[in-house]
């Protein structure tokens, strides 16, 4: 059924979704992932309870394809699971860790504030204790405590928080800010300094580290080359 039929059926429009966060490939984090060319869409975020928590994908995770249609970029998934049927089971096709695997995904409606904003940008009201400043990054990350989470509304979040970017550094460079919070590196769960310490150690100076960054926006991969 077309949305014009739903509308003269029922008066609103019925939206399917599979509740996953998503962005594009570029060439960087296409070497980060094991990609020889950027393509399909890379999850950053899969929400509790959706179809896409239920099928198993993965933060990481790049969706190649859904429904036997080939994913370029996250727009064509969007479009694409839109306009899938709810209640349709859909063969959904990712890169795992430089392996494909196929998946099966239940589309269903989406939830009528789905998409909505529900939280607004929020600043650190103090520099958290025992900061550590990376200077071939350009950016200070201290711990994520309980308090800090709350200020920013990141309630049940791991990992450590930004509290300095350095003008024209790598990390200024690829938009990171004050307040953002970093809670993987090179694909590992960060909980604490000490952990992102270790795994910037380990990134390669080539290709540079990967890091997954929230804020009010929600969750995005960038990768960082140090200068």
């Amino acid at each position: 059924m077309g949305q014009l039929a739903e509308l003269l059926k029922d008066g609103k429009v019925h939206r399917a979704y599979i509740g996953v966060g998503i962005q594009d490939v570029d060439y960087a984090l296409a070497g980060q992932l094991g990609m020889t060319t950027p393509h399909g869409a890379l999850v950053t975020e899969v929400q509790p309870n959706s179809p896409a928590a239920q099928a198993g994908l993965q933060t990481g995770d790049v969706i190649l394809q859904l429904g036997g249609y080939t994913i370029q970029d996250r727009r064509s998934l969007s479009a694409l699971a839109g306009r899938s049927t709810i209640g349709s089971a859909q063969p959904l096709v990712v890169l795992r860790d430089g392996k494909e695997l196929t998946l099966h995904v239940t589309v269903r409606e989406a939830p009528a504030n789905y998409g909505e904003k529900t939280t607004r940008p929020a600043e650190l009201s103090e520099e958290p204790k025992e900061s550590k400043h990376y200077d071939k990054l350009g950016l200070q990350v201290g711990p994520l405590t309980g308090d800090v989470a709350q200020q920013l509304g990141m309630n049940g979040t791991s990992g450590v928080v930004i509290t300095a970017v350095e003008d024209g550094s790598p990390a200024d460079k690829a938009d990171l800010a004050p307040s953002m919070v970093v809670t993987q590196v090179g694909r590992k769960p960060v909980k604490n300094v000490a952990e992102f310490e270790a795994e910037v150690k380990n990134a390669s100076p080539d290709k540079g580290v990967l890091l997954l960054v929230r804020s009010a926006e929600g969750s995005r991969f960038i990768v960082l080359k140090s200068e």
